[in-house]
């Protein structure tokens, strides 16, 4: 050997290279597993950035839904009322009220149906289902 040699420390090969270090592969090992979790867990400040972008365009997206508080929707009420001057509550029931509820039954889509007979005076409210127009 020369002097050279013995000064570095750095031993040569049969014809006078320094040998070459070993390669490193990366393996996947099987309990890593590859995809998605292997990219996050070997890239963290890749993975936050995406998340963060995320964020972004998921806020902003929320920001231009048509959303509205009170939206304008017009429920399909009826309200009938009939004065009937001087009559009874019984008889408003028995000849305006029962009359009414009972034209009323044989239309489609009722939901709900109130009345209120009071003297001389009867109120029918007919509340249909939402799909009726």
């Amino acid at each position: 050997m020369s002097k050279n040699q013995k000064s570095n420390g750095l031993s040569q090969g049969p014809n006078g290279a320094r040998p070459r270090a070993p390669q490193r592969t990366q393996r996947v090992r099987a309990d890593e597993g590859g995809g998605v979790s292997h990219v996050a867990i070997r890239r963290p400040v890749f993975t936050a950035m995406m998340m963060v972008a995320l964020v972004v365009l998921g806020l902003f997206s929320f920001r231009r839904l048509p959303i509205e508080q009170f939206p304008n929707i017009d429920f399909p009420v009826v309200v009938v009322q009939t004065v009937y001057a001087g009559a009874s509550p019984e008889t408003i029931e028995r000849e305006v009220s029962r009359r009414l509820e009972e034209s009323f039954n044989t239309v489609e889509g009722v939901k709900r149906m109130t009345s209120v007979s009071l003297e001389g005076v009867s109120q029918v409210m007919v509340e249909f289902q939402l799909s009726r127009d």
